[in-house]
């Protein structure tokens, strides 16, 4: 290689890691931020609900979903696959005799409550974490892939449905073996503490 090679080589080198750097670095702020707004919309949501009197702002399920969303739009920096995966090894390693506190008292406070109002706070636990869990996959090089597998093998083993569908199954299919949301509700409900 001459010269002048190797000059074009390094500056094309050079342009392409400015141009990652111009349009990948703000990226990922970016990304937090719109995974903020959009707890924020879902924490608003639940907020109008109390406030028209269908729960009360006391009730226990009103509290834990509330400090679940305030935990991830906090916590929201730090979620992301590798830092799932090293909160999931490390709770693994630790033995903890109530691991799942947020989630036993979620389920009990859930029991007060009638079918309307359950359903309609499972509706807004289910947008929050479907928030969380699209925030790890997308973010995750990894986890894209085994995404587009999933959307694969739910087109091969379905049929072909609206891009919506199979892309919501994907990735559920993809969350279902990537994160354990109940660790993610005890870390959020720590953080918000």
């Amino acid at each position: 290689m001459d010269a002048s090679s190797l000059v074009v080589v390094i500056q094309s080198a050079i342009l392409l890691g400015a141009i990652w750097a111009v349009l990948f670095w703000p990226w990922s702020s970016v990304r937090l931020d719109c995974f903020r707004q959009q707890v924020f919309t879902v924490r608003d949501e639940l907020f109008d609900y109390a406030a028209s009197g269908k729960i009360s702002f006391d009730h226990p399920a009103y509290r834990l979903l509330r400090q679940s969303m305030n935990g991830f739009i906090r916590y929201g920096h730090k979620v992301s696959f590798w830092q799932s995966t090293v909160t999931w090894i490390a709770w693994r390693a630790a033995s903890k005799p109530n691991r799942y506190q947020w989630e036993s008292q979620w389920q009990e406070a859930l029991k007060s409550l009638d079918d309307k109002t359950r359903a309609d706070l499972l509706r807004l636990y289910t947008s929050a974490t479907r928030l969380v869990t699209k925030r790890i996959v997308y973010g995750s090089p990894v986890l894209l892939i085994a995404l587009c597998a999933s959307a694969i093998a739910v087109v091969l083993s379905v049929g072909l449905r609206s891009a919506s569908d199979v892309m919501s199954a994907a990735l559920s299919r993809t969350a279902e073996h990537a994160v354990d949301q109940r660790i993610l509700n005890e870390e959020a409900a720590r953080a918000a503490a």
